[in-house]
């Protein structure tokens, strides 16, 4: 069956291919009072002023990605999520000042280099590099994964020929690139993978509707969720059918109505102790233009 975008009508396919933005990452929290005090007052990241301001979700802006944290019982992300920062040491010293707070959680970090390794109150991994001269200061910029020996070829397929996304393969990795200049790479091992509890990605991407016709007829899609919208969670092997990996893609077109929506972003290290007057946003993240850029 095919579901038509007015992507396809209004852009047409000669704009792009592949994923155009990795736009969110979404585990679930059981406390979103911690999760505030990690993913805000630790991290320096901004609660969403305009979009589910409640206390059952909370939308966590990062630059021009966010992370999503609904409430229920907590998800762990099979991979480490890196991230780009204005400071590293400001970050540190953030961690260290509020580290009494997460005392008996799976809270952790270490400098290493240039380099920090943090895992959340309840083990989500994330490693923190300082941005570079002209890049955004803040942004969700590459994922790691690894998968088991024998997923490789089946990651691939999905995302080159259901996705027609542009990957980098080696004999045990595949690399994926966003538009956005972020990368979601997988990589092969022989360490049992943790079970997978549901956390899911969220996509824009070029072509929506030949995509979603593709993976729609190879029984991939786990929800159609509107005209702009659709899931799918298997990866499976092209020859066999098999599973061979599970990750919930949430996969928009360019036609959302929630694409290129401007994203307020506070400066972490503007505070009460050292206020400076206009310098309460990262300024170089509103910078005007239709497709959100990573750097």
């Amino acid at each position: 069956m095919r579901h038509k975008s007015h992507t396809d009508e209004h852009r047409g396919q000669g704009s792009g291919r592949g994923i155009v933005l990795l736009e969110h990452i979404n585990v679930r929290v059981p406390d979103q009072s911690l999760a505030a005090l990690f993913f805000v007052s630790a991290m320096g990241f901004t609660r969403d002023p305009y979009v589910d301001f409640d206390d059952w979700n909370m939308w966590i802006n990062v630059g021009r990605q966010q992370f999503h944290t609904p409430k229920g019982a907590a998800q762990v992300f099979r991979g480490e999520i890196g991230i780009r920062v204005p400071s590293l040491e400001e970050l540190e010293m953030r961690l260290e000042r509020l580290a009494p707070r997460f005392e008996a959680t799976s809270f952790s970090f270490q400098r290493t280099g240039q380099a920090l390794r943090i895992t959340c109150p309840w083990g989500n991994r994330f490693i923190c590099r300082a941005a570079e001269p002209g890049q955004i200061p803040m942004a969700i910029d590459r994922i790691d994964i690894a998968v088991p020996e024998g997923a490789i070829d089946g990651i691939e397929h999905a995302y080159k020929a259901l996705l027609s996304c542009e990957v980098a393969r080696t004999e045990r990795s595949v690399e994926v690139r966003t538009a956005a200049s972020q990368c979601v790479a997988f990589t092969s091992n022989d360490v049992p993978p943790q079970p997978y509890d549901g956390h899911h990605i969220a996509v824009y991407i070029h072509g929506f509707s030949e995509v979603r016709e593709r993976l729609d007829s190879e029984g991939l899609i786990s929800e159609h969720s509107d005209e702009h919208q659709f899931r799918f969670v298997d990866f499976r092997d092209a020859q066999t059918g098999e599973t061979v990996w599970e990750l919930e893609h949430e996969v928009r077109s360019l036609e959302h109505p929630m694409h290129g929506r401007k994203l307020v972003n506070r400066n972490p290290a503007n505070t009460f102790f050292n206020y400076t007057r206009e310098r309460e946003a990262l300024e170089s993240l509103t910078r005007s233009g239709s497709h959100p850029q990573a750097n």
